[in-house]
């Protein structure tokens, strides 16, 4: 899954989530230049993935409010995303028997359990993406590509598990969620 794949998967979710006026694609702010996103990675002391880059070449974050990533994901900046997915790892790493102690990592979507793109190898083409909740094992969820779980998202917003309401804001149609384990992508 190349980073052209990956654009191709958040062109596809802009259009679905516009196309049921969601307001996050209107209060998403502008994607990043190479030049400042090397610039932030210098600053930080990361290297993003080529797939992991295209996603802030599209969109560097966007507001608080509303939800980005259908119903449940706040989408912060890059720096924000570097220190949340620091800040995500160092409480893994703090006596976890699930530790990652040689990993780097970086938060696509924050809320009370994160989507962590995992940015160890930055040569991969295909960087794996988990769920990290706290209290379990990342390989307790599926671990997809970073183009599958917008995908994953597209696709709930394409069949009404996330829908917006009237005020623009996504909100779960529970009656939708699938019952296999693909329903931790959503």
């Amino acid at each position: 899954m190349s980073a052209e794949f990956v654009r191709e998967s958040l062109d596809r979710f802009e259009q679905a989530a516009s196309s049921r006026g969601s307001r996050a694609m209107r209060e998403a702010n502008a994607g990043l230049s190479s030049r400042d996103i090397d610039a932030i990675e210098r600053g930080a002391g990361v290297c993003l993935s080529a797939d992991a880059r295209e996603i802030w070449k599209w969109r560097n974050g966007g507001a608080e409010y509303p939800i980005f990533w259908g119903s449940g994901y706040r989408f912060p900046d890059l720096s924000t995303a570097i220190a949340l997915g620091r800040q995500s790892l160092d409480v893994r790493n703090m006596g976890d028997i699930f530790a990652f102690p040689e990993a780097a990592w970086i938060t696509l979507g924050g809320g009370s359990i994160s989507v962590i793109v995992d940015l160890t190898d930055p040569l991969l083409e295909s960087s794996p993406v988990y769920v990290n909740d706290p209290t379990a094992d990342v390989h307790d969820y599926p671990i997809v590509s970073l183009a599958d779980r917008i995908g994953w998202w597209t696709w709930a917003i394409e069949n009404d598990v996330h829908r917006v309401n009237p005020s623009g804001q996504w909100v779960w149609n529970f009656e939708n969620v699938p019952v296999g384990p693909e329903r931790n992508l959503m």
